[in-house]
C-alpha cells in the first residue's frame, strides 16, 4: 500500500467517517503545471488523481478542521491556482515596496532562498489565513529542487521540512503512526513544534 493511502487507512481508524472529493482532471492538473511552470511531483499528481483536496468529515455537528495535512488543508488544485495568484500579486505590491518586507531566513541554512515567496513555490495546503506548505521548484544553494517548505503571512523562518514529497507524506505518516503530530490522535503540541520536527 503506497504511503497516502497508508496515512488516509490511519485517520480513519479513529472512529469518523470521511467524504472525499472527486479527482482532479487531466486538464486541471495540466493548467496547474502552466501555471507553476513545473510539472508536478509524482506523488503529488498521484493523490489529485485520487482526491482534489481536503476530505470532509461525515458528522455534520463536529468540525474538526484539517485532516490530512496537521493543521493544514490540503488545497483542491483550483485554490492552488487562486494562491499562485494571490501571491504573485503581493509580490508586485511589494515590488514597489521593499522596504517593508521583513528579512527571512531558512533553516537548515542556505536550503530555501531568502524571499517571502516565490513565483516557483507551489502551495499544496493551507491553514486558511495565508500560510502554506509548498513544493520548491528553485530552491537555495544547499537546498534540492522540489522539497517542502514552508512560507506565509508572517512567516519569516522556511524549513526544508523535506527533500521531496515523497519524504513529506513518508514523515508525516510516520509521525501520525507515533500518535504525534495530529490532535484526533490525541496530540495537542503546537504547529510550530510539529513542522520543525520534521525538520
Amino acid at each position: 500500500m503506497e504511503t497516502f493511502e497508508k496515512l488516509v487507512e490511519l485517520l480513519s481508524s479513529v472512529g469518523r467517517e470521511w467524504a472525499f472529493p472527486a479527482p482532479a482532471s487531466d486538464e486541471q492538473l495540466e493548467a496547474l503545471e502552466r501555471k507553476i511552470g513545473h510539472a508536478l511531483p509524482a506523488g503529488l499528481r498521484r493523490i489529485y488523481k485520487i482526491h482534489n483536496c481536503e476530505p470532509v468529515v461525515m458528522e455534520t455537528d463536529e468540525n474538526v478542521g484539517p485532516i490530512l495535512f496537521y493543521d493544514y488543508a490540503f488545497l483542491s488544485v483550483e485554490r492552488a491556482i487562486e494562491k499562485i495568484d494571490l501571491w504573485q500579486g503581493t509580490r508586485d505590491y511589494f515590488a514597489a515596496r521593499p522596504r517593508y518586507l521583513p528579512p527571512c531566513t531558512c533553516q537548515p541554512p542556505e536550503t530555501v532562498k531568502s524571499v517571502d515567496s516565490s513565483p516557483h513555490w507551489l502551495p499544496f495546503a493551507g491553514d486558511g489565513a495565508n500560510s502554506h506548505l509548498a513544493i520548491d521548484f528553485d530552491p537555495g544553494p544547499a537546498g534540492v529542487e522540489g522539497q517542502v517548505i514552508n512560507f506565509g503571512r508572517d512567516e519569516t523562518v522556511h524549513f526544508q521540512l523535506a527533500t521531496s514529497f515523497e519524504d513529506f507524506l513518508a514523515g508525516v505518516l510516520a509521525s501520525y503512526e507515533k500518535g504525534k503530530g495530529h490532535r484526533l490522535l490525541g496530540d495537542e503540541s503546537a504547529l510550530y513544534d510539529r513542522l520543525t520536527g520534521l525538520a
